[in-house]
């Protein structure tokens, strides 16, 4: 981070985390969120971009636990990006409570090429087909049509 930042400068740098990830044999360890929080003071000592927390729950991990993105977010106070599973309306929850800036959607921009129209005009969200993730091919990346409103 401070290499980066020396680099290009803080304000062209991002970071993201996985606050309580457990992907990859990691393990969780004592005084754990007091680590992540005290991170959150030293990115913000920084004048990072941006921090974006990734919430591993989708993935099989455990998820980030109640409580701790309010506290994160009163220890790192610039820019803050969340994701993680996020549906429109959990997006705009965590949004109106100040919980972050901006939420990061990912996996739905795979089957939803309009996801920012859909959202707009509470047309149906389309689900990705997981078994085409990964796969090198480009079939379940750039074959789902755009919501028809015929």
């Amino acid at each position: 981070m401070d290499a980066v930042s020396a680099a290009i400068g803080s304000h062209r740098t991002g970071i993201r985390i996985a606050p309580f990830g457990r992907l990859q044999d990691m393990h969780g360890f004592d005084d754990e969120e007091d680590t992540w929080l005290a991170l959150g003071i030293e990115m913000r000592r920084r004048q990072l971009a941006y921090v974006h927390l990734s919430d591993q729950e989708s993935l099989g991990a455990q998820a980030i636990p109640a409580g701790f993105l309010t506290k994160f977010r009163e220890t790192y106070e610039g820019t803050l990006i969340i994701a993680g599973s996020y549906t429109q309306e959990r997006a705009e929850l965590a949004l109106r409570e100040g919980l972050a800036d901006l939420i990061a959607f990912g996996r739905p921009f795979i089957a939803n090429p309009d996801l920012v129209k859909r959202m707009k005009n509470g047309w149906p969200i389309a689900v990705p087909d997981k078994n085409t993730f990964y796969t090198g091919q480009d079939g379940g990346y750039i074959d789902y049509p755009m919501y028809n409103v015929d």
